[in-house]
């Protein structure tokens, strides 16, 4: 893999139940990835029609800074709290994307300015 911007969208599937206590566990963690330097953006949140469902975006400089992150004492913390919560589906719902953004403009968007 060569050096530009990885991506990773996605989602995992908790009990409805355990949703909450889930993101509540992860605002932590997005707080203090999103002032590591190699993180260009950083999201965690609840799907609006599936109740279990937390949806995953995240992006990064390089390879490196995501293997830095997954390194991090933050990242570990939470990883090792939110195994306490059963996942019901997990990581194989999330893509690994790499490559250079590029905008598209407003005619995309449609009537949009």
């Amino acid at each position: 893999m060569s050096d530009s911007n990885i991506a990773i969208m996605g989602y995992i599937e908790v009990a409805p139940e355990d949703r909450e206590r889930w993101l509540e566990l992860a605002v932590p963690l997005v707080a203090k990835t999103r002032q590591e330097p190699g993180a260009l953006d950083y999201s965690i949140g609840a799907d609006l029609v599936e109740p279990g469902r937390i949806i995953l975006h995240e992006r990064y400089t390089s390879l490196e800074a995501l293997k830095e992150h997954m390194a991090s004492k933050h990242f570990q913390t939470f990883m090792a709290a939110a195994r306490e919560i059963p996942i019901v589906s997990g990581p194989n719902n999330s893509r690994f994307y790499q490559g250079e953004p590029f905008s598209y403009g407003p005619s995309v968007l449609g009537n949009q300015k």
